[in-house]
């Protein structure tokens, strides 16, 4: 199946036959010993022409320099080519077929071979993902870290409970009126041992 570009300017669409991404991406796809030299006659992509039309542009590489053609569905059995070449196809991926033919339109110089798939949306959508992931593993780091921060509270929260239990339990030991109490006995002890004591 085809793939449909974006709008992309003349100028752009030429810079991506050169890029050392489309190099690579078609050598991965078709294999090295085609591109050892760069880009070869017969590579393409199409794009679209404008938002407000339903034309198409096909980028093609033809003696060795981009070239640009406008694609118009006249019916829906058959396209033209620069307003000149009709090309019976009722699709843009029967069209691309019928190109990729030697000879089999006239005034069509260069079969297409080698298309120009969307490898660059596919890393954007990569790299999206990975900033996902990079976020993702950011929070989870971050409500580790907020859970364990709030353990430590409530342990540290507990350990006050506790010494506030044991100094309770310690002051109810010390009843204030057992306490009063025992001093009492004790002064009564002594007043009894100082009467015991007079002759």
């Amino acid at each position: 199946m085809v793939h449909l570009h974006p709008i992309l300017t003349k100028k752009d669409a030429e810079d991506l036959f050169f890029s050392d991404a489309t190099l690579h991406y078609l050598s991965e796809k078709y294999g090295d010993a085609i591109f050892e030299n760069g880009v070869v006659n017969g590579t393409f992509f199409i794009r679209k022409f404008k938002d407000d039309s339903e034309d198409f542009v096909l980028a093609v590489m033809y003696k060795s320099k981009p070239t640009h053609h406008l694609i118009a569905q006249q019916s829906p059995t058959s396209f033209t080519i620069n307003g000149k070449i009709d090309v019976p196809a009722s699709s843009l991926d029967k069209l691309v077929g019928i190109l990729s033919q030697p000879g089999a339109v006239q005034q069509w110089p260069v079969p297409l071979q080698y298309e120009i798939g969307a490898y660059y949306e596919q890393e954007e959508e990569q790299e999206v993902d990975e900033d996902f992931e990079d976020e993702r593993e950011e929070n989870a780091k971050d409500a580790h870290q907020e859970r364990q921060e709030h353990s430590e509270e409530i342990e540290e929260g507990g350990d006050d409970e506790e010494q506030e239990q044991d100094e309770r339990a310690v002051l109810l030991q010390q009843d204030p009126v057992e306490v009063t109490l025992s001093h009492q006995e004790e002064k009564e002890e002594a007043s009894q041992e100082q009467e015991d004591e007079v002759p």
